[in-house]
């Protein structure tokens, strides 16, 4: 077992570095469901773009750990995707020729505007027929069907289902207290440092005689967005020190101390704020809830019905998970 995992992991990690994308590992068995193989280079080919994504935020080992959990994921995938279509043939539903008729000209309109000779040389340029091509088409729609009949039809939410959901919960809805805030940033070793305690005396006794606090932040601030006023956006996870600060301030109310922190001294207004805590049941919380509790329903049909399907066929792993 321990053996078969290092090899997946092997093989997955090779495959993450660009420079082996075409290495010996390409071919590597990973799975077998039916009669279906599915290989390393089947598991990458899917995966590609979405390493492409990933290549542009991360780098090293967390590059490397991100492809390697991408890769587990979509070969989970295919294998439940494999045991679907077997049950789609175990049931001999079949696919209506109108349905999978609209599906083949749909794709072939999106990719080459309808031009059917177009679109089977590319076809060919890749090394597939319109054999080939339609019968893809034809599992990935049974798929899709079965699992729409298997996971998501007839399923509703009801009014009391959201009422017990929203009682029951409130921390997974409370929302936190979120504060719109103005800074003068002055930092003690930064361009004032010769005159510091001047420059802090001079602010404070400014905005004390009503200069708009956007206009001191313009000239003296050495924090984020000066230029826009020191506005520093909406902020909910903010130092307690700020918080104690603005607690009963009003809207466009200024602290009347700077908050003193280790490296700078901070002027602070209160532009906005919002309490947070449980929202009132209104109806677009209604709605977020059903989409959450259809979300969590179609995640319990889902893995019944695959808890079902992996008793009924076989399926063979070699990563460690059998």
């Amino acid at each position: 077992m321990i053996k078969k995992c290092a090899l997946l992991c092997a093989v997955l990690c090779c495959l993450a570095i660009p420079s082996f994308a075409q290495g010996s590992f390409g071919d590597a068995l990973l799975a077998i469901v039916g009669d279906e193989v599915i290989t390393a280079l089947d598991v990458q080919m899917r995966s590609a773009n979405s390493e492409k994504r990933l290549q542009q935020e991360f780098s090293g080992d967390e590059l490397r750990r991100r492809v390697i959990a991408l890769r587990k994921q979509i070969l989970d995938d295919m294998i439940d995707r494999e045991l679907v279509y077997l049950d789609f043939k175990r049931i001999e539903a079949k696919i209506p020729q109108t349905f999978l008729q609209s599906r083949i000209d749909e794709i072939v309109k999106d990719t080459t505007g309808g031009n059917l000779k177009q679109f089977e040389e590319r076809l060919f340029a890749e090394g597939l027929s319109m054999k080939d091509f339609q019968e893809k088409v034809t599992k990935d729609l049974a798929v899709e069907l079965l699992l729409r009949e298997r996971v998501t039809k007839g399923l509703q939410i009801s009014d009391l289902q959201i009422d017990n959901y929203y009682r029951e919960y409130p921390e997974k809805l409370s929302t936190p207290t979120r504060y719109r805030l103005a800074v003068i940033q002055l930092k003690k070793d930064g361009r004032f440092l010769n005159r510091f305690d001047d420059v802090c005396k001079e602010v404070a006794s400014k905005i004390a005689q009503g200069t708009p606090f956007a206009d001191l932040a313009k000239e003296y601030s050495e924090g984020a967005n000066a230029t826009g006023g020191g506005d520093q956006g909406w902020l909910s996870d903010i130092d307690q020190r700020l918080v104690n600060a603005v607690t009963n301030m009003e809207r466009g109310q200024v602290a009347t101390k700077p908050i003193d922190f280790e490296k700078s001294v901070f002027f602070v207004q209160l532009i906005d704020y919002e309490k947070g805590g449980v929202p009132e049941l209104t109806s677009q919380l209604r709605d977020d809830i059903r989409k959450t509790l259809e979300k969590a329903e179609e995640k319990r049909r889902y893995d019944d019905y695959m808890r079902d399907l992996r008793m009924r066929f076989p399926v063979r792993r070699m990563d460690g998970n059998d």
